[in-house]
């Protein structure tokens, strides 16, 4: 979500978009052909997803989409689109997608906006590390998107060969991996590490999607490492945050601005140093509100005193002088002598 991808999608397929919903399900599908290329290709929009982690109706979609489930075609080439600004956030969620083994491109989206706040990615490091093709990209820019629609006939024609995971379980991890991989023997070779992977984090015993066999396994391998005083989640999401920890600092770097912002959030953000800007802040604050203030309070009162007693000696005595002078003056006053504290 948030990466631009309607905007790219649109740019990629022009007006051929069909739109329509997935089966059984109110989640909404784009479906376009890609233009600009020689031989047709079709371009699925599947909904935006923070993980892989089937817990949510577009995140399942997305599963079913990668893997060629539910009524959907497996896709020739799977392109993931990232936010430039957000590099290492959006990492996350392409390691789970390389991890299934499939052909996969990632089209780095709003670099404008990137290069505009100060950040250089190194694209040709970034394809090295994940071990797909990564291609630059502004879903606004014609001649970027172009070139991108290009990239993609190219690799549906000669797909890239499947990446290998970018990071190594560790022994118990792995343990867990290879007794559920079995479960998935339809899928291919490189895509039943990633799907046990998957139903760890994701299978529950109230899952009526997933096979009985699968279910009691997975309970199985998550009741033994509660047992042993493992987390599965945390240490999934721990060796893969770890791997995008040790990358991240060699595929992009912050100049300018970025960096001074960087290092305000550091020191605004300290446990210590933090807390003791806060409370300078709301001293400051009190200070204005209740020292600051009272000078301009006083001559606001002043000035409307003046007005009114002024009314009062224009106006003969009866009640339009004192509707002027204490109801129409007066009121006002009443709130303008607020302005100096707010």
């Amino acid at each position: 979500p948030n990466t631009g991808k309607t905007t790219l999608f649109n740019g990629l397929t022009g007006s051929t978009v069909r739109v329509g919903n997935y089966p059984g399900i109110t989640v909404e599908r784009s479906l376009g052909h890609l233009k600009g290329v020689e031989h047709p290709i079709d371009v699925l929009d599947v909904p935006g997803a923070y993980s892989l982690v089937a817990r949510s109706a577009e995140e399942r979609i997305a599963v079913d989409a990668l893997l060629g489930h539910g009524g959907v075609p497996s896709p020739a080439l799977v392109v993931v689109v990232l936010d430039a600004t957000a590099l290492e956030r959006n990492l996350y969620f392409a390691l789970q997608v390389i991890e299934l083994g499939r052909p996969t491109l990632i089209a780095l989206n709003q670099m404008d906006a990137a290069e505009a706040a100060g950040v250089q990615i190194d694209c040709t490091a970034l394809s090295d590390a994940l071990g797909v093709p990564v291609v630059p990209t502004v879903g606004t820019d014609i001649e970027r998107v172009s070139a991108l629609a290009q990239r993609i006939a190219q690799y549906v024609d000669k797909p890239p060969r499947p990446p290998a995971w970018p990071w190594t379980p560790s022994g118990p991890l792995q343990a867990d991996v290879e007794a559920v991989a079995p479960h998935f023997p339809d899928a291919p070779e490189g895509a039943r590490q990633a799907l046990a992977l998957w139903a760890l984090m994701s299978v529950s015993p109230e899952d009526s999607g997933a096979p009985p066999t699968l279910r009691t396994t997975v309970a199985a391998r998550l009741a033994a490492a509660e047992g042993s005083g493992r987390d599965l989640d945390l240490e999934i999401a721990q060796a893969r945050y770890g791997w995008i920890d040790a990358h991240a600092p060699t595929l992009l770097t912050r100049t300018g601005s970025r960096r001074l912002a960087d290092k305000a959030d550091r020191l605004l953000l300290h446990p210590v140093v933090g807390f003791g800007a806060f409370v300078a802040v709301m001293a400051l604050c009190f200070q204005a509100l209740f020292a600051w203030a009272d000078p301009f309070i006083g001559l606001v009162e002043g000035a409307i005193g003046a007005l009114a007693g002024g009314a009062h000696d224009v106006l003969p005595p009866g009640i339009a002088a004192d509707f002027v002078a204490d109801a129409l003056i007066g009121g006002v006053g009443n709130v303008l002598v607020f302005l100096p504290q707010i």
